[in-house]
């Protein structure tokens, strides 16, 4: 295994249409006209203009009435950009760029700051290399942004935008042979890569989280000889530096892949582990106190079998939810896994499965308040992937 979860399901699209798994919007809500009810998950639908592949990878919300989920479909010919956005009633897909008209356009994760400033960001191919791919919106439409590529490889997972003249977005790029981590900056202006550190003989970032312009927290895995570490950066406003961050599978490899910082002194992250067992991994999660990063214990309802986090999103110190899967130990019945945080412990959240007796996803989460949240997710229906949407 060559990175985070998203490499997990990526690489089921190699196996075809047997082992993909459809995407899928979750949305979080917590209902004013029924007051005592218990929040919970439940199923909302959401866009797949492909009948065979449709992918979400990343949600962002930056109100009730305003998130956009990001990913990717196939047309039939090559891979396309997929964007749908939350009008506060319902998803619809809204149009974005593909500048690879043959090959491969992703989106992997997105960031708005409000209404009319978001942030996409992934990769394309042209002329079968990866290339940076920055994608902002306006409140009207999505339009591609200059991005630097330093290497021969170069791919964006996480971004974050704590307001329009400031965003952050993390990834990796091939510097000749080497696997280096690729932090890029945006100024109000332009998108400019910023020097952070190498650890490993391999490094990759996936998740971001930014406060303001003197606080952000990446997270991923760094290759250690040959066993996977989790990797945690920390921006002061000049400079990342590498923070010491937990690797519970002692011998074993450990990936971080999501982070949410709600203040300089509390930052969640998730990920998973392997815990030595053949083909078992469990779910990870630590937590930043302002000073250093320590393990959170976080549930793993597969028994004996594989658990993954993907996504987190906090609101305070007190509520954060976070998003993955977990294998049930029936061929092919991969469920929903959704985690809440309540200041003290990890316990699981019932989420709905559209893909009875097939494979279901959460990607990532979003936010705004504890009685509102998006995750976005996938599913296989038995005969094509589609997106998946719930409610909280």
């Amino acid at each position: 295994m060559t990175g985070g979860v998203r490499r997990v399901w990526r690489g089921l699209r190699s196996a075809g249409a047997a082992g993909m798994v459809a995407l899928a919007v979750l949305v979080l809500s917590g209902g004013s006209a029924a007051a005592a009810e218990t929040p919970h998950w439940t199923l909302v639908a959401s866009p797949d203009p492909s009948a065979d592949y449709n992918f979400l990878t990343g949600v962002s919300c930056a109100s009730a009435s305003l998130c956009m989920g990001v990913g990717d479909y196939f047309n039939g010919t090559f891979w396309q950009t997929l964007t749908a956005r939350w009008s506060g009633s319902k998803w619809a897909q809204v149009s974005s760029p593909d500048p690879s008209t043959v090959d491969y356009n992703e989106l992997e994760g997105v960031s708005c700051a409000s209404a009319t400033f978001c942030v996409a960001v992934g990769y394309y191919y042209d002329n079968g290399t990866p290339q940076s791919l920055v994608l902002s919106w306006n409140g009207t439409r999505w339009a591609q942004v200059s991005s630097p590529d330093p290497g021969n490889t170069d791919e964006l997972y996480g971004v974050s935008c704590p307001s329009t003249k400031f965003c952050v977005a993390s990834g990796y790029y091939y510097d000749v042979t080497t696997q280096r981590a690729l932090v890029l900056r945006w100024n109000g202006t332009r998108w400019a890569q910023v020097s952070s550190p190498d650890p490993g003989n391999a490094d990759e970032l996936y998740g971001v989280s930014c406060r303001s312009v003197s606080f952000c927290m990446a997270d991923g895995y760094y290759l250690n000889g040959t066993i996977q570490q989790t990797l945690a950066l920390r921006w002061s406003g000049t400079k990342w530096a590498q923070v010491s961050s937990p690797d519970p599978g002692k011998g074993q490899d450990n990936y971080l892949s999501g982070v949410s910082c709600t203040s300089t002194s509390f930052c969640m992250a998730s990920g998973y582990y392997h815990n030595g067992t053949a083909g078992v991994w469990q779910t990870l999660t630590a937590r930043w106190s302002g000073i250093k990063w320590a393990r959170v214990s976080s549930p793993d309802p597969g028994k004996g079998q594989d658990n993954y986090l993907s996504g987190v999103s906090c609101t305070t110190a007190s509520f954060c939810v976070a998003s993955g899967y977990y294998y049930n130990g029936t061929a092919g019945a991969d469920q929903t896994l959704a985690l809440r945080w309540n200041g003290t412990k990890w316990v699981q959240v019932s989420s709905p499965n559209a893909g009875t007796g097939q494979q279901n996803f959460l990607e990532g989460a979003s936010c705004t308040s504890t009685s509102f949240c998006m995750a976005a997710g996938e599913y296989y229906n038995g005969t094509a992937n589609e997106t998946l949407i719930e409610k909280w």
